[in-house]
């Protein structure tokens, strides 16, 4: 049995939401207006892909409500900062982490305005947090969309660069083992493997992966040393294209540093708002 069935997000905190869009736009991507979470004093923009999708998301009216937004880029600067998982019934969900002693807090309800062909209306969500125990870094939520045909519009969903879906987030911990018994709990032990230096679930078509520093320099291309040995936390994604040299092409005359191997390319935290962004063809399995 298996809680969560899939991964609906992942956020990618910032300190300037228009500065991290445009580093996006850079890339190929198409992002959705600007939208604020009523009563939260935070803002997104979002990469809408075909069922799933990033969020740039920062404080814009700091205060209490959204302290740990503030601490976290204090702490650890801009980059990937949470995985909300998908449900349909965040009641249900709910019911399950509690009974799996996972549950953290009440049930929430929030909001924001999204532009629509009849004027504003209010994309309405259920938030359910997850306790992760001994993996303090590793920060869920489950996610209910009320009306998801507001949030998924086909004129957020083209991309330049071809973008298509989340196929892996990717995280860096010195002792991976240490995330397996939450994982289990949450995607059912036939969806978590272990291997030497590293753990991975499957969440529906997504792969978390939880590497140590050796494990991710390798995924990396040994392109961002720094993080594998000074961070502990989400670090990367990598994102499935429709066509990976017509992506290539796109980031090329973006200007952006980029490396690529034979089918991946990958493009560093510094052009990404903190995220190492690995983007490969739509067939190919992530490594």
């Amino acid at each position: 049995m298996s809680i969560a069935t899939g991964i609906d997000h992942v956020l990618v905190l910032a300190s300037d939401l228009e500065a991290a869009a445009g580093r996006y736009e850079r890339l190929g991507f198409t992002l959705t207006p600007r939208g604020a979470h009523l009563g939260q004093g935070t803002h997104n923009r979002c990469v809408m892909l075909e069922d799933q999708y990033l969020e740039l998301i920062a404080v814009h009216e700091p205060s209490d409500k959204n302290r740990n937004w503030q601490d976290r880029l204090l702490t650890f600067g801009e980059g990937l900062s949470a995985i909300a998982l998908a449900t349909g019934d965040e009641i249900a969900a709910e019911k399950a982490l509690r009974q799996e002693g996972l549950g953290q807090g009440e049930r929430m309800r929030l909001s924001r305005p999204i532009a629509s062909a009849g004027g504003d209306r209010a994309a309405e969500f259920g938030i359910v947090r997850v306790a992760t125990g001994a993996v303090p870094w590793l920060k869920l939520f489950f996610c209910r969309h009320y009306n998801p045909d507001l949030v998924w519009q086909p004129r957020w969903q083209a991309h330049a660069n071809g973008a298509r879906r989340i196929e892996e987030v990717v995280a860096v911990d010195p002792t991976p083992g240490r995330a397996v018994e939450v994982l289990r709990k949450l995607a059912g032990p036939a969806a978590v493997t272990v291997a030497e230096g590293e753990v991975r679930a499957r969440l529906g078509g997504t792969t978390v992966a939880i590497l140590t520093a050796e494990k991710y320099a390798e995924w990396s291309g040994g392109l961002d040393l720094e993080t594998a040995r000074s961070r502990t936390g989400l670090v990367g994604a990598t994102i499935a294209v429709d066509d990976l040299p017509r992506a290539s092409r796109v980031v090329e005359a973006s200007g952006v540093f980029m490396v690529g191997g034979a089918d991946w390319i990958i493009i560093p935290p510094t052009q990404t708002s903190g995220v190492m962004l690995k983007l490969v063809g739509a067939g190919s399995a992530p490594s």
